[in-house]
């Protein structure tokens, strides 16, 4: 006949539980998180992006001819036909997502000088209105360039208001996935 403390130890090694199916579900989860967190940012940085494009204030200008195209001199046949000038910053904006390490990043990148003063706001910009907005304030909708001629649907700043709804589109879908297993 077993004592009490052997039936105490029986008892609880009966209660023991097996660590290694949970080991293993953490391995494969941790060496599948890059992908995931990087998937789900590049869906989180292409929702931001299509949010920003409608709202940048300057439309892309209709198609003006450009002169023939030469090579040497002799001049190639047909008119060439390409955008000029107005609409760079609608066409050069683009969302990235880079894995440096450790590190997953993600964003927009306007590949243009003045991006930056569109978006931090100047003096002369919607008469300051930019430069003293803050996180959180609703964005600046009227302006006089705009009211003459414009995008109807711009607003300014143009990144900075969407990221908001970018992150919580990014947790909500990593959330998803962590309770997915």
């Amino acid at each position: 006949m077993a004592t009490a403390r052997e039936r105490a130890v029986k008892h609880i090694l009966g209660v023991v539980v097996d660590t290694r199916p949970a080991v293993t579900l953490y391995q494969r989860i941790k060496k599948a998180a890059p992908f995931v967190v990087k998937r789900r940012m590049g869906q989180a940085v292409a929702y931001w992006h299509g949010e920003v494009v409608p709202k940048i204030p300057v439309r892309a200008s209709r198609a003006i001819r450009a002169p023939k195209v030469k090579a040497g001199n002799v001049a190639r046949g047909g008119q060439r036909y390409s955008r000029v000038g107005r609409g760079t910053l609608k066409k050069r904006t683009q969302p990235y997502v880079i894995q440096q390490g450790g590190m997953i990043r993600g964003g927009i990148k306007a590949m243009t000088d003045y991006a930056i003063w569109l978006t931090a706001g100047t003096r002369r910009i919607a008469r300051g209105a930019v430069l003293a907005w803050r996180e959180g304030k609703p964005p600046v909708t009227d302006w006089k360039a705009k009211r003459e001629g414009g995008n109807p649907a711009a607003e300014m700043p143009i990144i900075l208001p969407q990221r908001r709804a970018a992150l919580a589109n990014f947790m909500r879908g990593l959330a998803g996935d962590v309770a997915k297993g």
